[in-house]
C-alpha cells in the first residue's frame, strides 16, 4: 500500500485522540514537530520524544492528555513549557501540515488504541 494511503488510513482511525506536541512555528522545510511518547529510555525512566505521530503517547480525552503534560511540566520544568494539546486530525489546521506516520515512511508496528483512564471507585467508609 503507497504510504500516502497508509496515512489518509491512520489519520482517519486515529485522528480523535489527542497528543502532546510541540511546533517550531515553521514551515516548509523548516517545519519541525515533536510528541511525547510513552516510550522509556533503556537505562533511564524517563520520557522520550518522537517525531512520528503514530509513536506519540495517545489520549481518549482532553483532560488526561493535559494532566500528563502538567506532570511532564512540574517534574522538568521550563523544558515543556512551548509545548501543547491538540488532537490530531487539527494538526494541519495548527502547523499547516500532516506529519505522515512511521508505519507510512518506515515502517514498524501499528499504533494501539489507548485505553480509557482508570476511574478510582468512591473510598468505602467501614465501621460508621
Amino acid at each position: 500500500m503507497p504510504w500516502r494511503e497508509i496515512s489518509k488510513d491512520f489519520y482517519k482511525e486515529f485522528g480523535e485522540y489527542h497528543v502532546c506536541m510541540h511546533w517550531n512555528g515553521e514551515t516548509g522545510g523548516a517545519y519541525k514537530t515533536t510528541f511525547l511518547t510513552d516510550r522509556k529510555a533503556i537505562m533511564r525512566d524517563y520520557v522520550l520524544c518522537t517525531p512520528w505521530v503514530d509513536q506519540a503517547k495517545l489520549f481518549i480525552s482532553l483532560d488526561d492528555a493535559q494532566a500528563y503534560l502538567d506532570h511532564e511540566r512540574s517534574i522538568r520544568p521550563g523544558l515543556y513549557d512551548d509545548w501543547k494539546v491538540i488532537v490530531i486530525q487539527e494538526l494541519k489546521n495548527e502547523t499547516g501540515h500532516l506529519p505522515a506516520p512511521a508505519i507510512a515512511i518506515i515502517g514498524g508496528p501499528a499504533p494501539v488504541h489507548p485505553e480509557p483512564a482508570a476511574i478510582p471507585l468512591p473510598a468505602t467508609a467501614y465501621g460508621l
